[in-house]
């Protein structure tokens, strides 16, 4: 694994913690392979929906860069702890 993809997979994981302090759900998605494999091993994260390509829409129009048609992505769910600690600090919450 690339430190790139290191540093993604520790902020996603950051970021996440501190989303949830405010109740509410924190879903994600990807379409890189080493993410998915670390997603899929981790105990944070509950996949919801298994790698798929996604369907074309409707009338054949596909936004500019916006989504994958062409790769596989995979959806989950964060189900870490939330870190409230720095959510104090950054101020998501009082």
């Amino acid at each position: 694994m690339t430190l790139r993809v290191s540093v993604t997979l520790t902020l996603s994981e950051f970021v996440a913690s501190l989303f949830v302090t405010t109740g509410k759900e924190y879903r994600s998605a990807t379409t890189h392979p080493a993410m998915i494999r670390h997603r899929c091993k981790s105990q944070l994260w509950e996949m919801i929906r298994a790698p798929e390509l996604s369907a074309a829409p409707m009338g054949g129009y596909v936004p500019a860069r916006s989504a994958a048609w062409d790769r596989p992505t995979a959806g989950f769910r964060f189900v870490g702890p939330a870190n409230r600690e720095a959510a104090k600090v950054v101020g998501i919450i009082g």
